[in-house]
């Protein structure tokens, strides 16, 4: 082989070179435009889903927010309705304290009057055996009667041997009053 020959090989080799070296580079630009473009179709489809997500979440943050005021005057509401319904309980209370308290007056009031009905004279200050009769035979006509008793204006309270409680005026009122007259 001489040397022009030995050149054009060597041409030629180095031709087939930059003709692989070039089909190469192709192939690396067009692999590397896929990737832009994918990269830039990715880079979209990242955006439209913050786009969404942020649409979403203002969404649902109009939504609470209408929520909340739902709930903030629903609250107003039944305060309103609370604080009317203690109102009304008050007043209430308050007619029934008057009435009691009128009741407790009218009851005091009735309970002066008979002490001084018993005082006055419906009550005897000495209780003899006469007036026992009725008594001794309400018990034999009727064996359930628990107690008897008689109010009188003697000064002690007594018990008679077939057990009649003989009591003054003004402690049987007191007892009455305090609920120790009972049936």
């Amino acid at each position: 082989m001489d040397e022009t020959t030995a050149v054009a090989t060597m041409v030629a080799a180095g031709a087939a070179m930059v003709a692989a070296g070039a089909a190469v580079a192709s192939g690396v630009v067009s692999w590397l435009n896929r990737r832009d473009a994918r990269s830039a179709d990715l880079k979209g489809q990242i955006k439209e889903g913050f786009a969404k997500a942020d649409a979403e979440r203002e969404r649902l943050r109009s939504r609470m927010e209408e929520d909340f005021a739902k709930a903030e005057a629903e609250r107003g509401r039944l305060r309103s309705q609370m604080e009317e319904g203690l109102a009304k309980a008050e007043a209430e209370r308050g007619k029934l304290r008057s009435r009691m308290e009128e009741g407790f007056a009218k009851a005091e009031a009735e309970r002066g009057r008979l002490r001084s009905q018993m005082e006055e004279g419906f009550a005897s200050r000495n209780v003899t055996s006469d007036h026992l009769k009725g008594l001794r035979s309400l018990v034999q006509d009727h064996p359930a009667v628990r107690r008897r008793i008689v109010v009188c204006r003697e000064p002690r309270r007594r018990r008679t041997e077939d057990g009649i409680d003989i009591v003054p005026a003004g402690e049987f009122a007191a007892g009455l009053w305090e609920g120790e007259w009972t049936c």
